[in-house]
C-alpha cells in the first residue's frame, strides 16, 4: 500500500519549530552529501519514517529534496518589512518596535535611555552574540519575544523573571509563527544590526 506524505509548497507551510529543528540536524551531520542529504532533507521536512522512506522510489526522494532545497533558499525571497509589522502568535498581537534601530545599540553606550531599554538592549546583545558566534537560529525567536510585543508589555525587571519570561515566550513563537515570517524578521533583525552574516546565516549552504 502506497502512502502519501505532505511536501511543503513553500516557507508558509513549514513551521518556525520544524525549521529550526532541520537546520540543527542538518548541521549536525555534515557529511552528508548527494543521496544521503537528499534522503535526509526529505525526511525531516515531509516527517517520513525510515521504514518509509526506504520505499520511495529514488526519482522521488531527489525529486523532493531538489524542491525543499528551493523553498529553502531565502535568496527567492523579496524581503517586505510591511509583512511583519505585527505577529499573530496564539491569541496575542506582537508589534514590531518602531525604534529598534536604538535597542541594538552598545548598552555600555547607553546614557539618557530608560532602564526598560537598557535591558532590552542587554537581551538583545545576549542573543545576538550566540547568533553571531554560533551560527545559531534558535536565538532568533528569543530575539522575536525581546523585540515583538503586545501593546504595554515589559519585560521583568529581575533576570531569573525575565529569562523564563523570554524562553516561555520563544517557544510558543516556534511554534505558533512559520518559517517564511522567521526568515523575514532575520532580515530585519540582519538591517537594523548590520549584520549581513545573520543574513546568510539561514540560507543552507549545504542545500546548494
Amino acid at each position: 500500500m502506497n502512502k502519501e506524505f505532505i511536501v511543503p509548497t513553500s516557507l508558509n507551510d513549514v513551521s518556525f519549530e520544524k525549521y529550526i529543528y532541520f537546520h540543527k540536524q542538518i548541521k549536525k551531520q555534515p557529511q552528508l552529501s548527494g543521496l544521503m542529504l537528499a534522503v535526509k532533507v526529505v525526511q525531516l521536512m515531509c516527517d517520513i519514517s525510515d521504514a518509509d522512506i526506504n520505499n520511495m522510489p529514488l526519482s522521488d526522494i531527489k525529486n523532493g529534496a531538489a524542491h525543499i532545497s528551493s523553498i529553502l533558499n531565502v535568496s527567492n525571497i523579496q524581503y517586505n518589512e510591511n509583512e511583519i509589522e505585527v505577529l499573530k502568535v496564539g491569541e496575542k498581537m506582537l508589534y514590531k518596535p518602531k525604534d529598534a534601530f536604538r535597542l541594538f545599540a552598545d548598552p555600555k553606550k547607553l546614557g539618557h535611555e530608560t532602564l526598560g531599554t537598557f535591558v532590552d538592549c542587554m537581551n538583545i546583545h545576549k542573543y545576538m552574540a550566540q547568533l553571531d558566534k554560533g551560527n545559531d537560529i534558535s536565538a532568533i525567536p528569543y530575539l522575536i519575544a525581546i523585540l515583538f510585543r503586545e501593546k504595554g508589555e515589559f519585560l521583568p525587571i529581575s533576570e531569573n523573571e525575565r529569562d523564563y519570561y523570554i524562553h516561555k515566550k520563544a517557544k510558543l513563537i516556534e511554534k505558533e509563527l512559520t518559517a517564511y515570517q522567521a526568515v523575514l524578521v532575520s532580515f530585519f533583525l540582519a538591517i537594523q544590526s548590520k549584520a549581513s552574516k545573520l543574513v546568510t546565516l539561514i540560507y543552507l549552504e549545504s542545500l546548494k
